[in-house]
């Protein structure tokens, strides 16, 4: 699932579902979502026109 309005507290990160998840049902587009760290498993984000990660 992808967020946006990516916020960082610590070792977490939160942001607003953005897409309709597909492997899981307990979040909707829209939500605010909360996940450390840790748990991230793939991540991608775009500054200056410059994509990084993936």
């Amino acid at each position: 699932m992808r967020l946006a309005d990516l916020r960082q507290e610590n070792a977490q990160w939160s942001g607003v579902v953005n897409n309709i998840p597909r492997m899981v049902s307990n979040v909707q587009v829209g939500q605010r979502f909360t996940i450390a760290r840790k748990d991230i498993s793939n991540w991608m984000y775009m500054e200056n026109g410059k994509i990084f990660g993936g």
